[in-house]
This record gives structure tokens, C-alpha cells and sequence, in this order.
């Protein structure tokens, strides 16, 4: 009833699926797609087609139920974007472990790095900030535009 979703990132992860299928030498790749709120995995799952992805073995699951699985590559969806900078779930220092640690080969976050960064919740911001400067170092941040 109160969990939440953002239609945007699952368009934008539905492009980085075309992208990792066009582009992956390798078959039956192992993808997961984690997210902190179950309506969010439930609108990915619905409007993700699978059999699309023919060269991805696609799993979908919330951080909650990831904890203690891993996957050569692990999506992100962190769904938050608001005016008040709440990040909800995405402040807990162990769902943010779980989201952000297991992945073997490839982590691609998608969400807002401003709004990760800032939130109102700020003891879990330079643990964010951290992310994101790694992921800046090695010009690894796309811009939704680019993609959408």
C-alpha cells in the first residue's frame, strides 16, 4: 500500500538491458535488478520482457530479499527523487551494503546522485558521495538524457 515507484528508471533500466544484450559476448549473463521498494520490482517486472534479453538470465528482487545473493551484474533502481530530499529506505547503512556490494562483475546504479547526495537523512550522504566520486573518477555517471 505504501511502497513506491519511479517509471523513469524503469525505462532507463529497460535501455541499459538492450544496451547489455546488444553488447555482451557472453550468454545467459547473470543480471539482477534490485530495488529498496517492492512496487518498484513489481513495475520492472512487469514491464521488463525478458524474453527480449536473450542473452541475459534476468532476476528481480528487493535489497531486502538480495541480502546474502550475488550476480555478475546488479542493477541498482534507488527510485527516490523528491523536493524534500527524503531517501526512505536508501538510508540504511545495511540495505545500502547489500544494494551496493554484490555485484561480481558489474554495478550500474540508477537513480539521482544529487538527490543520494544531499537527502535530508545526512549521516548516510557521504556514504553516497563516496560512491559517487569513485563512479565520477573513472567516468563511469551517464546522464538519463542520454539514454532516454
Amino acid at each position: 500500500g505504501t511502497s513506491i515507484f519511479n517509471d523513469s528508471e524503469v525505462i532507463i533500466i529497460d535501455k541499459v538491458l538492450k544496451e547489455l544484450n546488444d553488447n555482451l559476448t557472453i550468454d545467459n549473463s547473470n543480471v539482477s535488478i534490485i530495488s529498496f521498494y517492492s512496487a518498484q520490482v513489481n513495475r520492472i517486472k512487469e514491464n521488463i520482457n525478458k524474453k527480449a534479453y536473450k542473452k541475459l538470465s534476468i532476476k528481480t528482487s528487493t535489497v531486502d530479499r538480495f541480502q546474502g545473493a550475488e550476480s555478475e551484474i546488479v542493477i541498482v533502481s534507488t527510485v527516490r527523487n523528491n523536493s524534500y530530499k527524503d531517501i526512505g529506505f536508501a538510508k540504511s547503512f545495511e540495505r545500502i551494503n547489500v544494494a551496493f556490494s554484490r555485484a561480481q562483475k558489474l554495478l550500474i546504479i540508477v537513480g539521482s546522485a544529487e538527490m543520494l547526495t544531499s537527502s535530508s537523512n545526512g549521516a548516510s550522504n557521504s556514504v553516497y558521495q563516496k560512491i559517487f566520486d569513485t563512479i565520477n573518477n573513472y567516468n563511469g555517471i551517464i546522464a538519463a538524457e542520454r539514454l532516454l
